[in-house]
């Protein structure tokens, strides 16, 4: 029979290569006009301009409308005139370059309202969680680097809900797409008391004046409520609209005496927006 961790395992390994090859064959195009291009919210230029991608900004294309192509950048989802796209980066003179950037920042900074939540790159995502708790992952940032993560786990034979904010940091190891995570929450499970307590070592409760065995052995189903905190790194590609990361999230519950958690996982998640 198929427990449910393999049972999660198997769906996250399914989940991520199911994406990833999708999304490889997905084509990237390129701004070729040397004032950079308006990503807008329609097909048109009668529609409201989402933020300004400059010179060789890199896209990719979602689909193509007439002689407007709909394409995603940096968490965008937007159209731009087909004719200032192109398959290969422009080159261009120094002067140009430096014309272009400084026309590229200052868009940047008339779009920072307009763009969510910039820092991370992304405002939501959605995917799973492998690990000793294997789940689904919900994650919104609410602010440039805070963001909300909602996981439905499974473990011990049982389900937990945990809800932790977490901060986040760019540039970790000198990456820009690698972002440092830290935060805290809460969590309750329900799980069964009999595989709730067993310990690798030490084994199921099975001495009969040990009250433990009350509490976990016989009283199957168990609810457990704690903290926990979680620390990891988090990498968001470029390319595709995936983000994948790892990280430890160690927990207590305050209804089970003197025991402590670690949990350990690698999440795979698709971007929304």
């Amino acid at each position: 029979m198929i427990t449910m961790k393999k049972y999660f395992s198997l769906l996250i390994f399914s989940f991520a290569v199911m994406l990833i090859s999708a999304q490889l064959n997905a084509q990237t195009l390129y701004v070729n006009s040397s004032g950079g291009a308006n990503l807008r919210n329609g097909p048109g230029t009668n529609n409201t301009v989402v933020t300004t991608i400059p010179q060789n900004g890199q896209v990719r294309v979602v689909s193509k409308e007439g002689s407007w192509t709909k394409v995603q950048y940096n968490g965008n989802t937007g159209y731009i005139s087909s004719s200032l796209l192109s398959e290969n980066p422009t080159r261009s003179s120094n002067n140009s370059q430096s014309s272009s950037g400084n026309r590229s920042s200052s868009s940047q900074s008339r779009s920072g309202n307009s763009r969510s939540y910039s820092g991370s790159g992304y405002t939501t995502a959605i995917g799973l969680r492998g690990g000793f708790t294997s789940g689904i992952s919900f994650k919104h940032f609410t602010n440039p680097n805070g963001a909300i993560e909602l996981v439905l786990g499974s473990r011990w034979h049982g389900l937990s809900l945990s809800g932790m904010y977490q901060w986040h940091k760019p540039g970790a190891f000198g990456v820009p797409e690698l972002s440092w995570v830290y935060g805290l929450g809460a969590r309750i499970g329900f799980y069964d008391g009999y595989y709730y307590y067993y310990h690798p070592k030490r084994g199921r409760c099975r001495d009969p004046w040990d009250p433990r065995c009350d509490r976990y052995y016989y009283n199957r189903n168990f609810t457990a409520v704690g903290l926990l905190g979680i620390g990891g790194l988090e990498y968001q590609f470029r390319e595709i609209p995936i983000s994948i990361s790892l990280d430890l999230i160690p927990h207590f519950y305050f209804n089970h005496r003197g025991r402590s958690f670690m949990d350990g996982s690698v999440s795979v998640r698709y971007i929304i927006k």
